[in-house]
């Protein structure tokens, strides 16, 4: 029976008290722990969001795909079970399976990459997430720049340890 794309998101929760709510796209939509939100932007349907698993295809000409969300070549199934998606990229079979810890709040990606070929193929991931680790409504009242509240921790950072050089890598569309 071939399965059928979701409709709607779905709300996981681990036996730890983590809890993943997953667009039906496949992207990460929101994850918690208690009152605490661990991801700063929300993915949504359209976007997805920056938190992501990315496969690279090395060699003379590196490639690379996001595998959760809206651009993703993966098919995902949202199901009692969890999240699990599955489909071919550059002819590489692939399965990523979202699996969250049951005694520590905690959440494990699974990834299965084959090759139907005789050639060799080098891959590696890259897995991005932001963090917020803050409360809702503190995420949520500096949504419109959470730039500012960054800079601002920065500064306190700075000043509290006396930090002479700092490096930040900081990236938005």
């Amino acid at each position: 029976m071939p399965a059928t794309k979701p409709t709607r998101p779905r709300r996981y929760e681990s036996p730890a008290g983590l809890v993943v709510h997953v667009n039906a796209n496949g992207s990460l939509r929101r994850m918690e722990h208690g009152d605490i939100v661990l991801n700063l932007f929300p993915g949504t349907e359209m976007e997805g969001g920056p938190a992501n698993v990315y496969l690279r295809r090395l060699g003379a000409h590196v490639a690379w795909t996001p595998l959760l969300g809206p651009c993703s070549p993966l098919t995902p199934r949202l199901d009692a079970a969890g999240l699990r998606a599955t489909g071919e990229w550059l002819g590489l079979p692939i399965t990523l399976t979202l699996v969250l810890a049951a005694g520590t709040p905690a959440w494990f990606w699974h990834v299965t990459v084959g090759n139907p070929t005789d050639a060799a193929v080098t891959v590696d991931l890259l897995y991005a997430q932001d963090l917020a680790l803050a409360q809702y409504g503190a995420i949520s009242r500096h949504a419109h720049d959470p730039l500012d509240e960054m800079l601002a921790g920065m500064n306190w950072i700075m000043e509290d340890h006396n930090v002479s050089a700092m490096h930040v890598a900081i990236g938005h569309d």
